[in-house]
């Protein structure tokens, strides 16, 4: 895969999760070893619902 594609690819929590996934179900990891991963899914998560509510407020606000 090209480095910028990888790069773009870090904004996505599907390639957090692949991570955190593998880790638990090959090696047994614990949450001591993959609460990095279980971090930035979820502030890649709240970003998304950030930016989600707030496009949904401007659309409300513009149907009244």
């Amino acid at each position: 895969m090209p480095e910028e594609l990888q790069n773009i690819m870090q904004f996505s929590p599907a390639t957090h999760f692949v991570k955190y996934a593998q880790a638990i179900l090959f090696r047994g990891a614990g949450i001591d070893v993959v609460w990095p991963e279980f971090l930035l899914v979820f502030a890649i998560g709240a970003g998304f619902f950030a930016f989600s509510a707030m496009r949904f407020r401007k659309s409300i606000a513009q149907m009244r």
